[in-house]
C-alpha cells in the first residue's frame, strides 16, 4: 500500500485546514525518484477546487514557516521543494494514498481528511474514554461541525466510535 508521509509538525502548528490541504496536495505530487514536486496551479484548482489566490495564500504561509520553497517558471510548472520531511517513523502520520484520492471523487471532503489526520496526531489515551468537549480542545471547530465530521468518518469506515456511557466514547482509527 502506498502512503503519503505527513510530518506531525505540520498538523501541530495550528495552520488552517486549507493550508494543510495545499501541503497535502504538494506531497501527493512529490516524486521520490526525481525529488521533484511541480503541479501547476491550474491542475490544483481543477482537481481540488483551490483557487489560485487561495493557493498563493497557503504557499506564503508555508514558505514563511520554512515548510516549502518555490522556484517560479514561466515555461513549465512551478518547482516546489518540500523542506520538512519526517526523519523517523514517529515523526510521521501515514495517510494511505487511496484515502487521499477520494478527495477527487468527492467521497471524502478535505475537512474529513484533516479531522482524520488530527485525530491520529492525538495521543491514543486522549481517544479513549473521551467526549466531544474534551476532543474539541484539540480542534478549532464548532461542536456541530466536529460531530458531523466524526459521523462522516464513521460512515467512511475510517474510524470506529465505541460508546461507553451516555456522553463518553472511545475512537479507534481503522
Amino acid at each position: 500500500m502506498q502512503y503519503i508521509n505527513i510530518h506531525k509538525e505540520l498538523l501541530a502548528k495550528g495552520l488552517n485546514d486549507t493550508t494543510i490541504l495545499y501541503y497535502l496536495i504538494l506531497l501527493s505530487h512529490f516524486n521520490a525518484t526525481t525529488k521533484q514536486c511541480n503541479p501547476s496551479q491550474g491542475c490544483i484548482e481543477e482537481n481540488f477546487g483551490l483557487s489560485k489566490i487561495t493557493q498563493q495564500t497557503a504557499l506564503n504561509e508555508l514558505q514563511s514557516l520554512n515548510f516549502i520553497s518555490k522556484e517560479s517558471s514561466y515555461l513549465t510548472s512551478n518547482q516546489y521543494t518540500l523542506l520538512v520531511k519526517p526523519k523517523k517513523k514517529t515523526e510521521a502520520i501515514k495517510l494511505p494514498f487511496f484515502i487521499f484520492n477520494q478527495l477527487k471523487t468527492g467521497k471524502i471532503t478535505y475537512q474529513n481528511l484533516i479531522v482524520y489526520l488530527k485525530l491520529q496526531l492525538l495521543k491514543p489515551k486522549k481517544l479513549i474514554d473521551t467526549n466531544y468537549e474534551k476532543l474539541l480542545l484539540s480542534f478549532d471547530y464548532s461542536i456541530n461541525h466536529f460531530t458531523a465530521q466524526i459521523k462522516q468518518l464513521e460512515k467512511l469506515n475510517l474510524i470506529t466510535k465505541v460508546k461507553l456511557k451516555k456522553y463518553q466514547f472511545s475512537i479507534v482509527i481503522n
